[in-house]
């Protein structure tokens, strides 16, 4: 939770000091997307929270090792 805090305060502390270097058409274009984003993140993070508690680690190495044989084939076929 302490992690959490302080990431949030250094991007209270952050964010003015983007906005302030961005004109007003370039943030009400992008304002749709930052919203889905800011939103994207609270689902993720609900949706984390009740997720890892069913979650273990092996089945999480196992996603992961799955995943990163998926890059490897893609990789090898030209794919990505």
């Amino acid at each position: 939770a302490t992690g959490v805090i302080i990431a949030c305060v250094v991007d209270i502390t952050r964010i003015p000091v983007y906005v302030s270097n961005i004109s007003a058409e370039v943030i009400d274009a992008s304002m749709g997307v930052m919203t889905g984003a800011v939103l994207s993140a609270f689902v993720g993070a609900l949706v984390g929270k009740r997720l890892l508690k069913k979650v273990t680690l092996e089945a999480v190495q196992l996603l992961v090792g799955f995943m990163i044989m998926g890059v490897a084939i893609g990789l090898g076929l030209g794919i990505i």
